[in-house]
């Protein structure tokens, strides 16, 4: 295990949490997109250690139960919890330790999936690698029951429009992303899977696993997968950040 320390700041008025490991400059970071209950891996001791064995920066930004939306909300009134990330986070890494887009990877799990995912298919050639696990993808469907969901969005369609299915461009994609989800989950499987088919019909690669299971049990199968998912991000971005580069 990397030797580092966890690091707490406020920034544009919000909590982040970043692991910093001790042996550096860094080139590369990693974002981390928390689910419903809003917990940075810090506070969830299995998923502590799997963060902290990173030899790279890992930022975990505190948006609340927030759906991590790219509109406004009345916790993120300007941008919404992704445009506070794209802004005031990203220029807090750039000033702590000197990197900048497109040498990020983002790590999301449950409704941080979806942000992750949005976050990446809005902007594919500053966010290249992404790694999703049991990703809220058809969260409007929760729109009649949350009150996030139904302060910003008027019905499910309008939120629908915000899932990022919808904001997937055949033409700019993600260079390296991963997608998985137990199959017993019965919350986020179908939209995985629909995400999944959209993909290859549309002759992106990415990397599934949807055979995995656990039984339901979703606090193991989330760090079952996070410790896979933080592996390919970190040796999938190196790559990613050279193809970039000759391209421009």
């Amino acid at each position: 295990m990397a030797s580092g320390n966890w690091i707490r700041s406020t920034i544009g008025g919000h909590v982040v949490e970043a692991w910093e490991p001790a042996a550096g400059p860094f080139t590369e970071a990693i974002l981390f997109f928390h689910d419903l209950d809003g917990l940075s891996p810090s506070q969830r001791e299995d998923w502590r250690a799997i963060i902290e064995s990173s030899p790279v920066p890992v930022i975990c930004p505190l948006a609340g139960r927030t759906w991590w939306l790219s509109v406004p909300t009345a916790e993120f009134p300007e941008a919404g919890p992704l445009g506070w990330v794209q802004s005031d986070v990203v220029s807090w890494i750039e000033a702590r330790w000197g990197i900048q887009p497109p040498r990020f990877g983002v790590i999301g799990v449950g409704m941080g999936g979806n942000g992750a995912l949005n976050l990446s298919y809005r902007a594919a050639r500053k966010y290249p690698v992404v790694a999703v696990i049991s990703a809220a993808i058809d969260f409007h469907l929760y729109q009649p029951l949350e009150p996030v969901l139904q302060e910003v969005f008027e019905s499910v369609e309008t939120a629908r429009q915000q899932t990022a299915t919808l904001h997937l461009h055949p033409l700019n994609w993600p260079l390296s992303q991963r997608i998985v989800c137990d199959p017993q989950d019965r919350h986020w499987i179908d939209g995985c899977e629909k995400l999944a088919s959209k993909l290859s019909s549309s002759g992106i690669p990415f990397d599934r696993d949807f055979d995995t299971t656990t039984r339901g049990d979703r606090n193991q199968y989330d760090s079952k997968q996070l410790r896979i998912s933080l592996d390919y991000v970190i040796k999938s971005l190196p790559a990613a950040v050279r193809q970039l580069e000759v391209v421009q």
